[in-house]
């Protein structure tokens, strides 16, 4: 039986993540919280980092999972070492471990769109990433880091998480069904289920793919898009939606092509997403 240490296992993502692996006879898991308390789950601030490097060694697991750190676009932006310290540093002590304690452990980083700029979209795995924000930047650079340092690793970069759940999903049902007009942005994503997410994941332990890997559910849509999409899955909705733009000059594109480890997985139905 393997052991699978999850960070940030109280996540939206890494919650899911947690109770999917959980069922599997195959593998022993270990999640941590720091903020959101759940009895099943181990506290842990990874910002502590002496303290951190000795409960990596006292687990010492088999796998880690890395679906912690800080997201908050707006917030980073005004600084970036709240980047650095939340989303880089903690990286870098577990390559440390990988190298000096455990170098057969399988490190899964859970990356991002946000890699991208957003210029071009439909982004493959081989191209080149040109963040333009700071938690881009931080994931890039996490990203570089465990490339040239870590023998073994899935880096997944994961297209716009949208389902039940999710904070634009809730938002957007929330205000379909109080208010009489909305505005939703032009921006283009890759809306992704969780469960593909996890299946993505799942492949990358099993078969120990190494390397950058892009998961989403293969379509690309402007927000404004789901919002007209999800007012008509809606019975008697009268929300007007208008479409604003997030740039004055030009179009946000961070969409994501699904890597072709990953080709066998259907494309998404928005439809069935927004059921």
């Amino acid at each position: 039986m393997k052991k699978i240490l999850l960070i940030g296992a109280s996540g939206f993502l890494g919650s899911y993540f947690y109770n999917r692996l959980k069922l599997s006879k195959d593998y022993f898991v270990c999640g941590t919280f720091f903020n959101t308390y759940n009895k099943n789950l181990v506290k842990l601030d990874y910002t502590d980092f002496s303290n951190f490097k000795l409960f990596l060694e006292k687990i010492n697991p088999d796998i880690i999972i890395w679906s912690a750190g800080k997201k908050n676009v707006k917030l980073l932006e005004q600084d970036f070492s709240i980047a650095e310290k939340n989303n880089l540093k903690p990286i870098k002590t577990i390559i440390n471990f990988q190298q000096t304690v455990n170098k057969d452990v399988q490190f899964i980083f859970i990356s991002s769109d946000y890699v991208f700029n957003g210029y071009k979209g439909n982004y493959s795995d081989v191209e080149k990433p040109n963040p333009d924000t700071n938690y881009g930047k931080s994931k890039y650079i996490a990203e570089q880091l465990i490339k040239e340092k870590s023998k073994l690793y899935s880096i997944i970069r994961v297209g716009s998480i949208l389902g039940r759940g999710s904070k634009f999903f809730d938002w957007l049902v929330e205000e379909l069904n109080t208010k009489l007009s909305i505005d939703l942005y032009d921006e283009i994503i890759s809306p992704t289920p969780l469960e593909m997410v996890y299946l993505a994941l799942e492949r990358c332990i099993e078969k120990n793919l190494i390397g950058i890997f892009h998961i989403s559910g293969n379509i690309n849509i402007s927000k404004f898009q789901i919002g007209l999409e999800l007012k008509e899955s809606l019975s008697d909705c009268k929300t007007s939606i208008k479409e604003i733009k997030k740039n004055k000059f030009r179009i946000i594109n961070r969409s994501l092509k699904r890597s072709k480890e990953f080709s066998d997985f259907k494309n998404l139905q928005l439809k069935n997403l927004l059921n």
